[in-house]
């Protein structure tokens, strides 16, 4: 067929050049050139399914082992009754009574060894009343009571392992008050401290190990004043 002919029936003879439908050639190249893959199914987002609260005794395990690592129950996936965790030895480490979730009643901690570490109670949530740490010789370590509201609250308590004194004083709404001591772990040194509501406050002194007189400064709500 001559070019007349071909052009006629729509084909293009080699070096003769037809118009080319550029769109058309787009389209068979790529699906989408905007979009590459846009023809893809998309995946359907995942149902909201609302699972329901834990319920039931709770087990955790050392992994690899059968070794129970904790032990508690839930009751409509909030924490209840004693909450037991224990060491990879098999010594009991921790034991927390709980409430609805919150922490409710005693609960008490020991060393590795076996010696308890820290005893007191718990009320809503918060630690109320009388706590005491201990060292792992069993010798008492420090002490703090708390209010009803979890705030240090009344007389605190600090001994060395040895069992001499490390500190006395009080607390006041979590913030110290009246009359502090304390004395040095290494030397004899001690000095005594006033304190209004956590603001340092009236005489304070340091004594050397005969009781001499170190220093003497005064200060008025944690400022200095004279001395």
């Amino acid at each position: 067929r001559d070019g007349a002919a071909a052009r006629a029936a729509g084909d293009a003879p080699a070096g003769d050049h037809a118009p080319v439908d550029k769109a058309s050639v787009a389209s068979k190249a790529s699906p989408d050139p905007v979009s590459p893959g846009a023809d893809k199914a998309l995946p359907l987002p995942l149902p909201d399914i609302a699972c329901p609260p834990r319920d039931g005794e709770h087990v955790e395990r050392f992994p690899g082992t059968d070794k129970v690592r904790c032990r508690g129950a839930y009751v409509n996936g909030l924490k209840q009754g004693s909450w037991k965790t224990w060491d990879e030895g098999g010594q009991l480490r921790e034991d927390c009574s709980w409430d609805k979730g919150l922490k409710e009643g005693p609960e008490l901690a020991w060393f590795a060894s076996g010696q308890r570490c820290c005893v007191g109670q718990n009320h809503s949530g918060k630690r109320v009343g009388s706590w005491q740490w201990f060292y792992e010789s069993g010798s008492p370590d420090h002490s703090y009571v708390y209010d009803d509201q979890g705030r240090k609250h009344g007389p605190h308590i600090w001994d060395l392992p040895s069992g001499d004194k490390r500190a006395r004083g009080q607390f006041v709404e979590d913030k110290f008050h009246g009359h502090w001591s304390w004395w040095h772990e290494k030397d004899p040194f001690h000095i005594e401290r006033g304190y209004h509501h956590g603001l340092q406050h009236g005489k304070e002194e340091g004594f050397f190990a005969d009781g001499a007189p170190a220093y003497r400064r005064a200060w008025r709500y944690g400022q200095k004043d004279g001395l």
